[in-house]
């Protein structure tokens, strides 16, 4: 169930909550900031009705914590990519 929460400046919080419809990510990027574009409802609703989160976030932020994600799955394969070990390897070599 995607979602997303941002607490703003007046420490409310803030949901946008796209349940089950259909969603559409959308990323772009430029020299200083990367945006994620996060649209539910694209296919049922005209453009002004349908759900949606934006967020902008400082490049080299995004790089940090798209690293920082990577070394946490190279770290824990059995909640990240499965990692053969060498008998796997060798298993799979054979059979092609």
């Amino acid at each position: 169930m995607p979602h997303g929460i941002i607490r703003g400046a007046n420490g409310r919080r803030h949901e946008v909550d796209f349940s089950d419809a259909p969603v559409r990510v959308e990323i772009y990027h430029s020299e200083e900031t990367v945006e994620i574009f996060i649209e539910a409802d694209f296919q049922t609703l005209p453009n002004e009705r349908r759900r949606f989160a934006l967020v902008n976030i400082p490049r080299h932020l995004f790089s940090e914590a798209s690293a920082a994600a990577a070394r946490r799955a190279a770290n824990s394969p059995a909640k990240g990519f499965r990692q053969l070990c060498q008998a796997d390897r060798s298993q799979k070599h054979d059979r092609e």
